[in-house]
């Protein structure tokens, strides 16, 4: 197996009070959110399809491929960096060898988060 990270996102640890932390996991079955369905919302420039999950606890958006590595890690960049500025706390989490990533916004109690212009 072989793991890659593309650390692309600034982290101003001065300003911020975000923690970061990075946990690895290996696992011979799928997740159960590998298994959740999804529903597309666009396909972007660089040809990463963009869906939302369905009928899973949580909210979240669904990555997949796009013309190459680098066009899928700078679209979910760009999406991090953008819950990053609006101070929202997020997951990641990365599956079928980097051609899928699942991004899982959270949220506070009682609030809701405008994210792609759908209400998650």
């Amino acid at each position: 197996m072989k793991l890659r990270f593309f650390p692309s996102a600034p982290i101003d640890q001065e300003d911020s009070p975000n923690v970061v932390a990075i946990n690895a996991y290996y696992l011979s079955v799928p997740f159960p959110i590998e298994k959740a369905p999804t529903r597309k919302i666009t396909i972007n420039g660089g040809g990463v399809k963009i869906s939302e999950l369905l009928n899973y606890p949580v909210r979240g958006i669904a990555f997949e491929s796009g013309n190459s590595i680098e066009d899928l890690s700078i679209t979910v960049s760009d999406s991090s960096i953008c819950l990053q500025e609006n101070n929202i706390f997020y997951n990641v989490l990365i599956a079928d060898s980097g051609k899928r990533i699942f991004l899982l916004p959270q949220m506070a109690s009682g609030s809701l988060v405008l994210y792609f212009g759908y209400l998650i």
